[in-house]
């Protein structure tokens, strides 16, 4: 914790919590239910046990599920769909392939302003490239 870096990191031993507030940002990680609450320009994320679902309130919508592992996102004219092993991009009419997951850990890649997610099957890391990185694990 640096003066400089308004990012609050809280990790506890068995529930693992973690807490960041910078620019309206709340990040809420609990033990057995495994809540992420994010809240940054009227944004929502919100992670459950067996499903995940994402939620984001700006004309955008995120829904991961646990065995097809669906990804959707809707915003300025941009689409991604995550399904079973690959990704699919599309931009205005246009089909992009971006990664291959391998075996069963389904990992994505998304490019948008400055934002960089990677999801994998035992833990889920979080990049964010404006001066803050974070880090999620189980």
């Amino acid at each position: 914790q640096t003066e400089q870096s308004p990012c609050v990191f809280v990790l506890k031993e068995s529930r693992c919590v973690f807490v960041l507030k910078e620019s309206r940002c709340v990040f809420v990680l609990k033990e057995s239910r495994c809540v992420f609450v994010l809240k940054q320009s009227r944004c929502v994320f919100v992670l459950k046990e067996s499903r995940c679902v994402f939620v984001l309130k700006e004309s955008c919508v995120f829904v991961l599920k646990e065995s097809r592992c669906v990804f959707v996102l809707k915003e300025s004219r941009c689409v991604f769909v995550l399904k079973e092993s690959r990704v699919f991009v599309l931009k205005e009419s246009r089909v992009f392939v971006l990664k291959e997951s391998r075996e069963s850990r389904c990992v994505f890649v998304l490019k948008e302003s400055l934002c960089v997610f990677v999801l994998k099957q035992s833990r889920c890391v979080f990049l964010l490239k404006e001066s803050c990185v974070f880090v999620l694990k189980e």
